[in-house]
């Protein structure tokens, strides 16, 4: 069984457009608050799954698990960041992190490979509160949102 996530969820949007039920592959093993990807239903390993992100998980699984795990599609959750100032809204991508170890976070170089806003301001953090949502990147509506991740994007 997987780690417990080191991100910890402060809000979720529990109307009935905040989360969705994903399968799980039978060789992913997910921990409760993990980052999670549309395509397969799984922890985002890398930098190019990142147009992929949907949420965070509400459950875990093992391997050999097959069903679906509820994801939550927008939160504001407290993460590790890469040391460093951080503004309101700014722009923020996966540093380092997946399944069983520590998720961190860090600037931004451009909105393309952003997937989480920093919620409150600060001159120096190593943990942050961020705005993860997957209707404002588009990852929830096949690539339609208010910032398209989208490497195709107009």
């Amino acid at each position: 069984m997987a780690e417990t996530s080191n991100i910890v969820r402060k809000y979720v949007d529990d109307s009935p457009f905040g989360s969705m039920h994903l399968p799980v592959g039978s060789s992913t093993i997910l921990a409760v608050n993990d980052l999670i990807a549309r395509s397969a239903g799984s922890a985002i390993a890398d930098l190019g799954a990142i147009a992929n992100f949907v949420g965070v998980s509400n459950g875990m699984s093992t391997l050999g698990d097959v069903f679906k795990i509820q994801v939550y599609l927008r939160s504001i959750c407290t993460i590790t960041v890469a040391s460093a100032g951080y503004a309101i809204g700014a722009d923020l991508k996966r540093l380092a992190g997946a399944n069983g170890t520590a998720w961190s976070l860090q600037a931004a170089t451009s909105g393309t490979d952003a997937f989480a806003w920093s919620m409150e301001y600060t001159a120096s953090a190593t943990s942050l509160d961020v705005l993860f949502d997957s209707y404002m990147t588009g990852n929830a509506l096949a690539n339609e949102g208010l910032f398209n991740t989208s490497t195709n994007a107009a």
